[in-house]
């Protein structure tokens, strides 16, 4: 409910500006509603999606998803897509227990991994990465998924 009333009111600020103000900054604004309606805020928040502590779900229908653990201390990562890719980029120190796997693209990791059995497949990977404290699961359907240290 609160994201639609800032929504609302940011909708109704840039429209006064638009309709209000000189010429360039009608046209400033016209440029920001264009960026904004090309880079979904979802899939820009799930761009830059990084952990810190605790837990990160992140979901999307169609975009790639780009994740950061940071911290060794976070339990748990569950990233899904159906039309996209999935990177993974691990701190030095974090460690994780890995179940990724697509159905129309490959999954690759930089990092070493000791295979668990049948983990070890071009659309699947099941594993530990260092002492395997992060649970994280990875799933895409049309997409790659890359795991990799920072």
């Amino acid at each position: 409910m609160r994201a639609a009333l800032v929504a609302a009111l940011l909708g109704l600020l840039l429209a006064a500006l638009g309709a209000l103000t000189t010429r360039w900054v009608r046209e400033s604004v016209a440029v920001l509603v264009d960026i904004l309606i090309a880079f979904p805020v979802l899939i820009i928040a799930m761009l830059i999606s990084t952990v810190q502590g605790g837990s990160l779900w992140a979901s999307t229908t169609n975009g790639a998803i780009v994740a950061r653990v940071l911290k060794p201390d976070v339990a748990r990562c569950n990233l899904s897509s159906l039309n996209g890719g999935i990177t993974l980029s691990l701190a030095q120190g974090c460690s994780a227990r890995t179940d990724a796997s697509t159905e129309r693209g490959m999954v690759r990791s930089d990092v070493p991994v000791q295979y668990t059995e049948g983990g070890n497949r071009r659309r699947h990977l099941r594993g530990d990465i260092g002492d395997g404290l992060t649970k994280v699961s990875m799933e895409t359907t049309n997409g790659s998924i890359w795991i990799k240290r920072d």
